[in-house]
């Protein structure tokens, strides 16, 4: 079947050779502008069908597997990231089907601006396991990306308290109780590489995920690549600044992330640690007021830890 892309070079070719027939190079444009209606609708017919057939085989061996759908917030954020597919995903039949599925919302430069929305339009779709996280390997530099983000998070805060049935999704669902707790050197590894994710090339070569393959970092994909195929590791082997981190327990990272911007895994990019101060700080926000207004119950110890954790990284995580 022929494509838009191939029609729209036609169009370029057909306009240089009638640029001296203006009537005739019009009508030929608006003859291959109403073919590009008709196969797109074709197209949507294709996918339609295909999209029921997979409902009805999701439905009929929904038993047997686990599903994640990743849909990065309204219909205008998800198309930014993803090239215009939010259409292409039948969104309804898997908040109705499948509402206790994970549903993830990457958040880029692109759509950080509007953050809080695209959590609370996942949430009002019917979701109940909200995942959000913000995109890695691309650049964060930007100054403005900070604010951004803690007014986005400050949102998001708003609508948890006036909403305490919604189980907050994961960026302000963070244990920070943790962080008081004694290591004794070791260190949750938080990241999948190797443990919950292992990728395969078509020769058979395993990764630990998809951001060591060829596709993504190029040649450097051939050279050794230690990852800790445990979800502990040795705090020692953290880079410098993390080891002192008050927050070294309940920091997440990406093995994937860190290796392509800095080389290694275990060495986080600047920018990406600041922004992931602002998270946490948002998180100790978000449990105190939780504490304050009665929405969380704790044991009289898991209390004392909340507190405690709260003072400790107010006190010294410094942006």
């Amino acid at each position: 079947m022929p494509n838009i892309k191939s029609s729209k070079k036609a169009v370029k070719v057909i306009a240089k050779k009638t640029e001296n027939n203006h009537e005739l190079k019009m009508r030929v444009q608006n003859l291959i502008k109403n073919c590009e209606k008709e196969i797109a609708a074709a197209n949507k017919e294709n996918a339609d069908k295909l999209n029921k057939d997979i409902q009805k085989w999701l439905m009929e061996n929904r038993d047997i597997f686990q599903i994640a759908l990743s849909l990065d917030g309204t219909k205008e954020m998800h198309d930014m990231n993803r090239s215009n597919s939010y259409d292409m995903i039948p969104v309804e039949f898997f908040a109705k089907e499948f509402q206790y599925l994970s549903v993830k919302a990457t958040i880029s430069p692109k759509s950080i601006e509007t953050l809080a929305d695209g959590v609370i339009h996942l949430h009002d779709l019917g979701f109940k396991n909200v995942s959000c996280n913000l995109a890695v390997g691309v650049d964060w530099s930007l100054e403005k990306y900070t604010e951004i983000l803690g007014r986005e998070l400050n949102k998001l805060i708003e609508f948890y308290l006036k909403n305490p049935s919604i189980k907050p999704c994961n960026i302000l669902d963070y244990r920070i109780e943790n962080a008081v707790h004694p290591n004794n050197g070791k260190a949750i590894k938080f990241c999948g590489a190797g443990t919950r994710t292992k990728v395969y090339d078509i020769d058979g070569r395993m990764y630990p995920c998809q951001y060591f393959l060829p596709l993504t970092i190029g040649d450097r994909a051939e050279e050794p690549i230690k990852v800790e195929f445990t979800d502990i590791i040795d705090i020692k082997d953290m880079d410098p600044k993390c080891q002192k981190c008050v927050a070294v327990n309940i920091c997440p990272s990406c093995y994937g992330s860190n290796y392509q911007e800095t080389g290694d895994i275990h060495k986080k990019d600047k920018y990406f640690c600041k922004l992931q101060k602002i998270i946490i700080l948002a998180n100790t926000y978000f449990k105190a007021k939780q504490w304050e207004l009665g929405q969380i119950k704790l044991s009289e110890n898991k209390e004392q830890e909340l507190l405690k954790s709260i003072v400790l990284l107010q006190d010294n995580i410094k942006l």
